[in-house]
């Protein structure tokens, strides 16, 4: 350990040795170099700035957040709202209202034993996908076509994007052949011993499966991005005052990615707790409910089984799981510092 922290400690001192010569060749100077007055040149002219953009600074806000916010309540929150207030009324088949009470909640509660299995099957489905393929292959993707020749991580990122713009029905078309008697899937299936298709042998694994590779390419474009904004100087000054590979990934390269890795977690786990289209094509649920997913369930009991009010209960406790992973990802932020200060406020 005292090695490594030498190691750091002198990497660190070469990056403050390379500022500092940029400093020399570009005049630039820090504010114990410039002086006593430094402080208050540089709150005033921060203050100047902020002011001089004050006044058209909340019209200019309001233009560009307006259409963002219009779309949130067309699309989010009137559609929460009237969710919200459909789950106290008993709509049926016949779409038609005759009262109003807590039942849908009851039976949410109490008197459906199949939901706990599938909030089970869902948390299981979900943390898989976002962290063994939204996060952790994403990121080892990202980490190796960093590392690679040019032309050899364009090829590696295009392979990896390729599930993303392929249309979803040919996706689960490419998936289903490898799982049909005689494919890859099949055979390792067999092998394992959980029979000739996985799609019944082990469906829930099969489906989590190909939507965890489906959702790679968004964490490896967000990792790649935010690989490209490392600086460069503290990795060389790492290595040349003798750090491993290890030891820069440990203590550079992960610190510098956690908030990627934050936003990237939440959206993915966002995606899957509200999506199951790929699941619908690729086993329907099934067999009997074991690929089932908790949104797949709320459309069923509300469009197959005509229980709309009892569909709009279900819906709500997927809002407030949304509302709790974005909760979290915020706290995480704030807490790590990644949630910066307004720039132009001098005492920010």
């Amino acid at each position: 350990m005292g090695e490594r922290s030498k190691a750091f400690e002198g990497a660190a001192a070469g990056a403050g040795k390379a500022k500092t010569n940029a400093r020399s060749k570009t005049g630039w100077k820090t504010r114990s170099e410039a002086g006593p007055f430094a402080d208050g040149l540089e709150d005033r002219h921060a203050t100047g700035l902020k002011n001089g953009l004050a006044d058209g600074r909340g019209a200019l806000t309001a233009a560009f957040v307006s259409p963002a916010l219009a779309m949130i309540g067309v699309f989010v929150c009137i559609p929460a709202c009237a969710a919200l207030v459909l789950s106290f009324s008993n709509m049926g088949p016949d779409l038609r209202i005759t009262d109003w009470s807590m039942d849908n909640y009851v039976r949410l509660l109490t008197g459906d034993p199949r939901l706990p299995v599938i909030i089970a099957q869902t948390a299981i489905y979900a943390v898989a996908a976002t962290a063994l393929f939204g996060v952790g292959l994403a990121l080892a993707i990202a980490l190796a076509a960093h590392a690679a020749p040019p032309r050899a991580a364009a090829v590696i990122r295009a392979l990896w994007l390729a599930p993303q713009v392929m249309p979803g029905v040919v996706y689960a078309m490419l998936w289903g052949w490898a799982a049909d008697p005689g494919g890859p899937l099949s055979a390792a299936s067999h092998g394992l011993g959980l029979g000739p298709d996985p799609r019944l042998g082990a469906p829930l694994a099969f489906v989590t499966l190909a939507t965890g590779v489906a959702s790679v390419s968004f964490g490896m474009v967000v990792f790649t991005a935010a690989l490209r904004s490392l600086p460069a100087d503290l990795v060389h000054a790492a290595r040349l005052d003798g750090a491993r590979g290890g030891d820069i990934l440990a203590d550079i390269v992960l610190p510098h990615l956690r908030p990627a890795i934050i936003v990237v977690a939440a959206s993915q786990a966002l995606s899957l707790l509200g999506s199951f289209q790929l699941i619908l094509l690729l086993t329907g649920g099934g067999p009997n409910f074991e690929s089932t997913v908790y949104a797949q369930y709320i459309y069923r009991r509300a469009f197959e089984d005509g229980l709309y009010g009892y569909g709009a209960a279900l819906s709500s406790l997927l809002l407030i799981a949304g509302a709790i992973v974005i909760a979290l990802a915020w706290g995480r932020l704030r807490r790590a510092g990644f949630l910066a200060a307004d720039p132009l406020d001098p005492e920010g």
